[in-house]
Parts: C-alpha cells; structure tokens; sequence
C-alpha cells in the first residue's frame, strides 16, 4: 500500500462584510432649519464596491458633519475602518414624523440600519395687520397684513388657510381709531 501525503490549506474568509459598531440617534428641528446631527459608525471588509448608503426619507447624510447629501458613496478599495457617518433631518422636510432603514449596500451586500423616529414640528409664523387710515364718510381701503417668519424661500400662497382681516370700521364710523382683527 502506498500512501501519499496532501496538504489542506484553508483560505481566511474574504467574503465581504458592513458590520455597524454605533447606532443613529433621534434627531428633532423645527421646519427650515437643518436638524443637529447624529452619527452612526460603519465598518467594512473585503468589498468589491464602493459603499452606497442611502437615508430613508426626509434625511440627509455626510462624512464631515459639514456637507449634506441624499446618498453617500465611499470609496472603499476593499476595506473601511470605522467611518462616521453623520445623519440629521434636512432643512426642507415637511413637518411630520420621519424614521426608516437605512440602506448600506456593496455588489450583492445590503444591509439596514434604523433610523430612530424624528420629528420636524412647525417653524413660528407671525402675522401683523398693518396699520391703515381712511377719510371720513369713505370706504375703508384694502387691509393687509406682514408675515414675519417664513422659511424655505416660501410665501403667503404655501399657507394652507389665507389669515381674514376685518375691522368694524365702515363708512358710517365716527372718527377715531379702530383694531384690525386677524382670524
């Protein structure tokens, strides 16, 4: 009997792998002001393609804390080591509540983080009636009114019920001063 003599190498694993070592945080802002942000910590192995990690809607993400974007693609070159990956909620989404995955993919690789709910609440709108005369035994001319507190380079029209200015002053009125109501 003649016995031969064969070796078995056994090769590390190279199949690649996104592993998260720090999950996002909420994140909270009031409508047309960017949210602070949270980060999150991605680390990657043998990855044949770059890294694209996509927010769920209504947030934007960056590697810097400084420059915000729908999507997000690192260069991997097969291997990144604890990247922080900022997240916060845009300065355009509507009020509301936002959470959602996360998507981190490479080739055939996706994996999902959440995100923890967040909240958009309304910004302050405040309305002033300006101030109008008239002569006595006329009509009361046109009343109007200065918003103040618009965001998003938004105007009157995006209000979804026009304010309704009103006075008690009519032809008739005797001379004297009299509000202007908003409702």
């Amino acid at each position: 009997v003649l016995f031969r003599s064969f070796q078995i190498i056994v090769n590390p694993d190279n199949s690649p792998t996104i592993t998260i070592t720090k999950d996002p945080s909420a994140v909270n802002t009031v409508y047309g002001t960017p949210s602070a942000s949270s980060y999150f910590i991605v680390s990657a192995t043998d990855l044949t393609a770059d890294l694209v990690i996509v927010p769920p809607p209504g947030f934007e993400i960056s590697t810097d804390n400084i420059t915000f974007n729908n999507t997000l693609t690192i260069s991997v070159e097969n291997h990144v080591v604890a990247a922080k990956i900022y997240i916060r909620l845009a300065a355009t989404t509507p009020v509301g509540t936002y959470s959602g995955n996360i998507a981190l993919s490479s080739g055939s690789i996706t994996i999902n983080e959440m995100m923890p709910e967040s909240a958009v609440t309304r910004a302050h709108l405040t309305i002033t009636a300006d101030n109008k005369s008239k002569f006595y035994q006329q009509p009361n001319p046109p009343l109007t009114a200065t918003y103040k507190g618009f965001v998003n380079g938004e105007k009157e029209a995006q209000l979804t019920a026009q304010p309704i200015l009103s006075t008690i002053a009519d032809i008739s009125s005797p001379v004297g001063k009299y509000s202007i109501d908003i409702d």
